[in-house]
C-alpha cells in the first residue's frame, strides 16, 4: 500500500498510549501530555528516590525528514533548571543515540525520521509538516508505504549502535586530547587537590561512575580560578575580576537577593562562569588546560553556559553591573564590622 499524501490528528491520548507502547525507559515516565502553543510534558524518574519533572518543548520546524524542537523550559520538582545546563546534559547523553537518529545541534532536538524509521516496523514515510493545536496536533506525511516483510533491527543491534557510537566519541575525545596537549606541551597541575580529588573520585559509589566528572566539575572550576590566581603569568587586572568572584563566593551571606529582577536570578554558578568567561578572554588556553583538573576542555563547557547571562542582558552590563555589586558588598562587611 503506498499514500502520496496524508495528514493526521493525533490527540495527546494518542501520544500517551504511543509513548507507553513504545517508551520503555527503567524508571523513567511520563504521566501527562499538554498540548497548546507548546508541548508540555510531567511525568516522573523513580531509581530508589522519586523526582517529578515537567517540561515544555516548541515545535522549530520540519526539514528534510527530520522534525526540530526547542527546550524552553525544565523542571526537577519545584526547582527550574537552567536550560544551557540542560542543553550540556543532552548533548552528552545524545552522543550515543546519533546513529538512531536522535541528536542535539545548537541546542535544537533533531529527529531525523531516515534513520529512526529503522527501528519501526511495517511502515514508511517522509515527515513534512507537523502543526500544534489545543489538544492534538496535526501530522503530515508523503510517501507512506506498508511494507509488511519490512524488516527492523532488532533490540541488540540497537545496543551494539550505541555501543559503537560510544567507542567513536571517545576515540574522537581521546585523539583531540593528545593532539591539543602535543600543540602546547602541557604538563599538569599537580597539587594536594589533586591528590584529594582522585581518592574522592575512588570513594564515590559504583553507580555514580558516568557522572564523576559532573559531580567534581564546580571544585573543579573553583580550583581552577586559584589556580589561576597564584599563576604569574596572568595579568593583575584578569586576577583582580577573579579574586572579586571568588571573595563574592566565600561570604557567607547572599548579597544579590532574589527580587532584584534579573540579576537577582543569577546565583554562585552564575557568577563562577561570568569568571571563566573572563580567563577565557584573557588567559591563553595552554595556561587553562595547565591548570584544569577535569577530563573535559573546560573552554567548550564554560563558552556553552556563559552564554545564557549574556543573552539576557548583555555581557557588558552584566559583568558591569556584577562589579558594582562586588564594591557594595565590600561597603555592607565594612559597616558590619563596625
Amino acid at each position: 500500500m503506498n499514500i502520496s499524501n496524508i495528514k493526521v490528528k493525533l490527540t495527546e491520548k494518542d501520544l500517551m498510549g504511543m509513548i507507553d507502547e513504545n517508551l520503555k525507559i527503567d524508571g523513567l515516565k511520563i504521566d501527562e501530555i499538554n498540548i497548546k502553543n507548546f508541548i508540555q510534558i510531567k511525568g516522573h524518574y523513580n531509581k530508589g528516590l522519586k523526582i517529578s519533572y515537567w517540561a515544555s518543548l516548541y515545535l522549530k520546524g520540519v526539514e528534510d525528514n527530520i522534525l526540530k524542537l526547542g527546550l524552553a523550559n525544565i523542571k526537577l520538582g519545584r526547582i527550574p533548571i537552567w536550560s544551557k545546563f540542560v542543553n550540556f546534559a543532552l548533548k552528552k547523553v545524545l552522543k550515543n543515540f546519533q546513529s538512531m537518529g536522535i541528536s542535539l545541534k545548537d541546542g535544537v532536538i533533531c529527529l531525523n525520521f531516515y534513520k529512526l524509521l529503522k527501528y519501526v516496523p511495517a511502515v514508511e514515510f517522509i515527515l513534512k509538516d507537523i502543526v500544534l493545536f489545543k489538544e492534538y496536533v496535526e501530522v503530515e506525511v508523503e510517501d507512506l508505504v506498508y511494507l509488511e516483510e519490512k524488516k527492523v533491527l532488532s533490540l541488540e543491534d540497537l545496543k551494539k549502535e550505541i555501543k559503537n557510537d560510544g567507542n567513536n566519541n571517545t576515540l574522537m575525545l581521546n585523539e583531540n586530547k593528545t593532539c591539543k596537549d602535543e600543540v602546547y606541551n602541557i604538563n599538569k597541575t599537580n597539587d594536594e587537590y589533586s591528590k584529594l580529588r582522585d581518592k574522592v573520585k575512588d570513594k564515590l559509589p559504583e553507580k555514580c561512575e558516568k557522572y564523576k566528572e559532573y559531580i567534581l566539575l564546580v571544585p573543579d572550576i573553583v580550583v581552577l580560578l586559584y589556580r589561576i590566581m597564584m599563576d604569574e603569568r596572568v595579568k593583575t587586572k584578569t586576577k583582580v575580576f577573579i579574586g572579586a568572584a571568588i571573595s563574592y563566593l566565600a561570604l557567607p551571606v547572599d548579597i544579590i537577593p532574589d527580587f532584584v529582577p534579573v540579576i537577582g536570578k543569577i546565583d554562585d554558578i552564575g557568577i563562577v562562569f561570568l569568571a571563566l568567561d573572563k580567563i577565557i578572554d584573557d588567559i591563553p588556553e595552554n595556561i587553562i588546560l595547565e591548570h584544569w583538573q577535569g577530563k573535559d576542555d573546560i573552554i567548550i563547557k564554560s563558552k556553552e553556559i556563559r552564554e545564557a547571562s549574556f543573552n539576557i542582558i548583555g555581557r557588558q552590563k552584566t559583568i558591569s553591573i556584577l562589579s558594582g555589586l562586588f564594591v557594595f558588598s565590600k561597603k555592607i562587611i565594612h559597616r558590619r564590622k563596625r
